[in-house]
């Protein structure tokens, strides 16, 4: 046998043992592609179920802090709220000062039994004494 021959009978050798193997092998190839595809699949189911878990954390961790700040909030409002109370009863006090003192302004001698003298805004008496003069300006007069 020359080495041609040698070689063409391994080559063909070995194309029956390869034709064996995948005969012997071909259903569990396929089972493995198979599960490779699936297990794919469950690769990015799990990686979206971990970004979703993860925005789920953020917003767990934006509560927390949130709850925590509500304590805190609660006694701002609180105080704010006595505040407030105080600045109404304020102004209600000013209110009533102020109508009290604009129900004096309306007194006077002519409104009320006082005497002239008690008036708080007299009407300014002018001291001039008059001339006997016509009032107006300058004389014109012509040459």
């Amino acid at each position: 046998m020359t080495a041609l021959q040698i070689a063409q009978k391994t080559i063909k050798d070995l194309k029956a043992v390869i034709s064996n193997l995948r005969a012997k092998y071909e259903d569990g190839y396929e089972q493995l592609q198979q599960t490779v595809a699936v297990l794919q699949k469950e690769v990015l189911r799990l990686i979206r179920e971990n970004e979703q878990l993860k925005k789920a954390l953020k917003q767990d961790e934006k509560q927390e802090t949130l709850a925590a700040s509500v304590p805190y909030l609660k006694e701002t409002v609180k105080a704010l709220r006595k505040e407030n109370t105080a600045l109404k009863n304020e102004v209600e006090k000013i209110t009533d000062q102020l109508e009290t003192l604009r129900d004096r302004m309306k007194k006077t001698s002519e409104t009320s039994d006082k005497p002239s003298s008690v008036n708080i805004f007299k009407k300014p008496v002018s001291t001039r004494v008059k001339s006997g003069r016509k009032p107006g300006g300058q004389c014109q007069f012509s040459n």
